[in-house]
């Protein structure tokens, strides 16, 4: 028969080994082993044992181990071969347990192997041998003449051969498999999501396989930070969760560094608010902050969420809009709101890390966010310095409140990075404590899924999250800043002349830019100084969008992101160095005219007549009214529903390929592309798809619709003279002309009869 083996690993520090070797000669849970003893009591009573249909009770106060061992083995008939160094006591309380499991809790699970035969179960066990260290494993496995050897070479490590000392933590780099990209991450921990409904006893036996501890358990995200043994790398024990398809997500514990690039105080003034060419710069090369307040200063009740170094929240030109947490009492050791947090009256330090600069504050989470190394604080100042107070300088929102979220900690060389873990605790905290807008100026090449999922928590609390492009002038994606989440803003950086900033990365998964460079805000203790960096081009897009959810209390993040993005000021040197080729404007963005409807994808995105499809966006209006969807050419669409962000509609009979038209009650519209194609028939029951008839696709006449076709029509738009003569059905769309259109469609409908089964010719 074929023999194999199970390995289970716990982290309790009591170093036993236990083996089970089972054959099918004998049977001790089994219905025909009888018991005659149910109860028994030794010396003082130290301990009180029964076994009854093989179940075990125990119940054990510092109980001499080896005599319980002795006494499950006189009682079982199981040898239990004990080691001569095993010993000390034990306290144990369990009733009515199949006996593995009563000798695991017994010896700590420390490392367990089972081998079974052929259909037999595991517990069924002949024999058993308890060590105190793995020294005697050889030995023991030859002893018993068992072929265990081939498992415990399996992946990810041979975990038997040490019993783990405590792991000091460290950064370590690794490469991602996938990506290609070097990452700085925490040397011994993993960041895991088991699957959906694994039960809790499933997941700690997980655990005990590979020798780890639970950290911390983000309960909103239901993610895990667990503790690696020093002898289990972050690689191998990726590589052993993934193949054992146990989570639905598992990943390092990144350290991501925040994206800085500081400068000598030279300056003393903030041109990026209002540029007159004083330093040097282009008049009007600025955000329109002064045209701006004329219309709105920024509400308290709208919160700024700096996730960052921390912020001197004491400092004189911050410490008036600080947030206040309104359910929290100061001071009284209790936790007043529930929110998980004691005494988190100004906010939180999430930082939980193995090392950092002698004067930081870097080994528990405490609240008190204060920030030791600048970054944070500047952040802040630019977003929302008290305004109008005689002191310092202006912020962008001058009344809103900044809550001090701290995840970022200064380095012994003086730079800034953070866990992956926690950063996502800040944002959850951020969003679950009311923050309408939430500034990351940091971020990696690395994406992390952790990171996307709290975002996606944040936004869908309502938050608009903003996020820098980076500083390496590279086309290359910064996380989070490019995430697929709607509601995120990713802002790169400008110079006092309008142009890009030498350093600011750039690409169209950017959104808009901002002032970058120079900027003079507040920084440690009650000082002010210049930094450079997409860093400090964030907060001013954070500042706007607060003025704009002051303005609008009801709008939603997507609003708001729309706003800014269709209010820009568009500028040659941004052209295509972002989305919309601007840089920020403040008084356009609070101006209603940009209120404007906006599309940002559809599903699926390639439709076909009749079917549904459903159109995200913002700005369409709370109800239809005399709104509708028109389809090229000239298609009106059935709406089944309507809602400001979410159009649900019915494809029309006709639609093809061409601008979609949303027309809102009040007359605004917008477009953007959308791919139609033909509903799929087989009308002469050849078993292929008459696409010449639905489309016009046979291009060449060939009796099919095949790559030939497509070439043919790319040869025509190309001028390059056809082999044969173009097919008066070359015109697909019917719109009078052949173009890249018509190739374009004919590759679709090659693409539709793969995805659908059906061969083409």
């Amino acid at each position: 028969m074929n023999r194999f083996a199970r390995k289970i690993f716990s982290s309790l520090p009591i170093s036993i080994f236990i083996f089970f070797i089972a054959v099918p000669t004998f049977c001790y849970a089994g219905k025909t082993q009888q018991d005659t003893v149910n109860t028994t009591d030794l010396g003082q009573k130290s301990f009180h044992l029964s076994i009854s249909d093989g179940l075990v009770t125990l119940d054990a106060q510092w109980a001499d181990l080896r005599r319980i061992l002795e006494e499950i083995s006189e009682k079982t008939g199981v040898a239990i071969e004990i080691g001569a160094e095993v010993g000390g006591s034990i306290s144990a309380s369990f009733k009515e347990i199949p006996l593995h499991e009563a000798l695991k809790k017994i010896t700590a699970n420390c490392a367990m192997v089972f081998l079974k035969e052929g259909t037999q179960d595991y517990d069924e066990v002949e024999k058993v041998v308890v060590l105190a260290s793995s020294q005697n494993l050889v030995t023991t496995q030859t002893k018993l003449k068992t072929k265990v050897q081939s498992f415990l070479e399996s992946p990810p490590h041979d975990f038997l051969k040490q019993s783990p000392p405590p792991v000091k933590a460290a950064s370590h780099a690794i490469v991602n498999e996938k990506t290609g990209i070097e990452s700085e991450v925490v040397s011994n921990e993993l960041i895991v999501r088991f699957k959906k409904g694994l039960p809790r006893e499933d997941i700690l036996a997980l655990l005990a396989k590979t020798g780890t501890t639970i950290k911390t358990h983000i309960e909103a995200l239901n993610y895990y930070v667990l503790s690696l043994p020093s002898h289990l790398s972050v690689n191998a024990a990726l590589r052993w969760y993934r193949e054992h398809g146990v989570v639905d997500q598992c990943e390092p514990n990144y350290l991501i560094p925040i994206r800085t690039i500081p400068n000598d105080p030279d300056f003393s003034r903030q041109w990026s608010l209002h540029n007159t060419g004083q330093t040097g710069g282009v008049d009007d090369a600025h955000i329109d902050a002064v045209e701006a307040w004329g219309i709105e200063h920024g509400k308290a009740e709208v919160v700024i969420a700096i996730i960052d170094t921390g912020v001197v929240h004491t400092h004189e030109d911050l410490a008036a809009n600080i947030w206040h947490n309104p359910g929290e009492i100061p001071d009284n050791g209790i936790d007043d709101d529930e929110n998980g947090y004691v005494d988190d009256t100004i906010g939180w330090d999430f930082v939980d890390s193995f090392g950092g600069a002698a004067d930081e504050d870097f080994e528990t989470p405490d609240n008190n966010p204060m920030d030791r190394h600048g970054h944070g604080t500047h952040v802040a100042g630019i977003a929302g310095a008290v305004t109008n107070n005689g002191l310092g300088i202006a912020g962008v929102a001058w009344n809103c409140k900044i809550m001090p979220v701290r995840a970022v900690y200064k380095t012994p060389s003086g730079g800034g990075v953070m866990e992956s873990a926690d950063a996502s605790l800040a944002i959850v905290y951020a969003a679950e404590n009311g923050a309408r807008v939430i500034n990351l100026s940091w971020g990696d090449y690395q994406k992390s899924e952790l990171i996307e999922d709290a975002i996606t928590f944040a936004t869908n609390k309502g938050a608009l999250v903003c996020a820098a492009a980076g500083n390496e002038n590279s086309s290359g994606l910064i996380y989070p800043a490019a995430s697929e989440n709607a509601a995120v803003l990713a802002v790169g950086a400008t110079d006092s002349h309008d142009n890009k900033a030498l350093f600011s990365n750039y690409g169209n998964w950017v959104d808009v830019s901002a002032p970058g460079v120079n900027i003079y805000s507040t920084h440690l203790i009650d000082s002010y100084r210049q930094m450079s960096g997409t860093s400090m081009a964030v907060p001013h897009v954070t500042g706007v969008a607060a003025l704009v959810f002051s303005y609008s209390p009801d709008i939603s993040p997507l609003e708001v992101k729309t706003r800014i993005m269709h209010s820009v000021d568009v500028l040659t040197g941004l052209n295509g160095k972002n989305s919309t080729s601007g840089r920020v404007n403040t008084y356009a963005a609070l101006m209603e005219a940009c209120n404007t409807p906006h599309i940002f994808s559809l599903s699926p995105n390639a439709a076909h007549e009749e079917e549904q499809l459903t159109i995200f966006g913002d700005s369409f209006g709370i109800e239809q009214g005399n709104g509708l969807v028109m389809f090229y050419p000239d298609k009106e669409a059935e709406i089944i529903s309507w809602s400001n962000s979410t159009i649900v509609c019915r494809v029309p009979e006709g639609a093809q390929t061409g601008n979609l038209t949303v027309t809102t009650s009040d007359g605004k519209y917008v477009s953007i592309w959308a791919f139609i194609g033909r509903a799929l028939a087989d009308s002469d029951g050849d078993g292929l798809t008459d696409v010449i008839d639905v489309i016009s696709g046979d291009i060449n006449n060939g009796g099919s619709v095949d790559l030939a076709d497509a070439i043919q029509v790319l040869q025509v738009v190309s001028g390059i003279t056809p082999t044969q003569p173009v097919h008066k059905e070359a015109d697909v769309n019917n719109d009078g002309k052949i173009g890249l259109a018509e190739g374009l469609y004919v590759l679709q409908s090659l693409a539709e009869l793969r995805s659908s089964g059906i061969p083409a010719k």
